[in-house]
């Protein structure tokens, strides 16, 4: 009975981490969207903080440096041939990504720059949607490298992804941010340059934050070590949104906001409590884990006070769903799991 106790508690906990993080990655909220330019800031050399929930990632001491845009174009034939069906997302002036955007994937064929290009005979898995904390992803790397002398020799390696922390972020510009998910990559794999057995690992850490289709901040560390010499280094690389405002500065419509859904998971009804502090629009629906809405519970100008609503989930069945709140300008999403009551015999 104790054993058992504890692991009612332990999933108890276990559900209550993963209704704090809010950002739930989806197609419709978070897709690549082609003829959109990304205008970011390089910045100097940051460390990506801690892995978990509830944490504090401070940058405001950054420094900040040049501008740098990347730019998703419909077609890269002009750069590649081979590439040309692919969404091209050209960064900065000499590299260009080739990526596909489906239903439920964000897939990564490889790059080019000028000097050299990288295909993989299976794309890489960047992104499933919806992607939330704790969701990870794991592949096998097999390509090419191809230099500009038309040299082609085999890269071999592994990746895993995963939405490893969430919690607050302060931007390098002082712009703070809370409900922010942190997503980390890890490439490790093999390939000969120059006549040289190399091992590279890339690190990637992107930040989501609520309402922003793509990362505030990008944080890149290339290591690569060489087997049979001795050229090792590291090669790094950060970017943040600079056009961004706070989400909890204290006149904020996010302080003014404030919610409690449960139980979670549920059987039947779904019962959502919540209050603000002056007149304030505020839309709520349910959608599914595609991103596609099954239910509108509300949509209304509210009063300053506090509100309780009881939502009839009886005709869905058991599964997942993403319930958002949109107040104001501000969008709050929270993961809901729905589970089949016990039948009596």
């Amino acid at each position: 009975m104790k054993r058992k106790l504890t692991f009612v508690i332990l999933l108890l906990q276990a559900f209550f981490l993963l209704s704090q993080a809010q950002t739930v990655l989806t197609r419709i909220n978070n897709g690549l969207k082609i003829g959109e330019i990304i205008s970011l800031k390089k910045v100097d050399t940051i460390s990506p903080g801690a892995a978990g929930p509830k944490q504090v990632w401070d940058f405001s001491s950054a420094e900040i440096l040049e501008d740098f845009d990347i730019n998703l174009e419909v077609d890269g034939s002009k750069r590649a041939s081979s590439f040309s069906t692919y969404l091209a997302s050209k960064e900065g002036e000499d590299r260009v990504s080739y990526l596909q955007s489906t239903p439920s994937q964000r897939l990564y064929y490889g790059l080019r720059t000028d000097k050299a290009e990288i295909k993989f005979q299976q794309p890489l898995v960047e992104l499933t949607y919806p992607f939330a904390y704790g969701d990870e992803i794991s592949g096998q790397m097999n390509g090419t490298y191809t230099d500009d002398a038309f040299t082609t020799v085999p890269i071999t390696g592994n990746y895993h992804i995963k939405a490893d922390a969430w919690g607050t972020l302060v931007l390098p510009d002082g712009v703070r941010l809370v409900n922010v998910l942190r997503v980390t990559s890890i490439r490790e794999y093999d390939h000969e340059f120059s006549g040289s057995n190399y091992h590279f690992t890339v690190k990637r850490y992107a930040f989501y934050a609520p309402n922003q289709r793509y990362a505030v901040l990008q944080i890149k560390d290339v290591i690569y070590d060489c087997i049979n010499c001795a050229c090792d280094g590291t090669q790094y690389s950060a970017l943040f949104n600079s056009q961004l405002r706070s989400t909890d500065e204290p006149l904020s419509t996010a302080t003014r906001f404030k919610y409690t859904v449960y139980p979670n998971p549920f059987e039947r009804d779904l019962k959502i409590d919540y209050s603000v502090e002056k007149d304030t629009r505020i839309k709520i629906n349910l959608v599914d884990m595609m991103g596609r809405e099954v239910k509108r519970i509300l949509n209304k100008q509210h009063d300053a006070g506090e509100y309780k609503i009881n939502v009839d989930m009886s005709r869905f069945h058991a599964s997942n769903f993403i319930l958002r709140m949109q107040v104001d300008d501000i969008l709050y999403t929270e993961k809901l799991i729905k589970k089949e009551g016990c039948q009596k015999r």
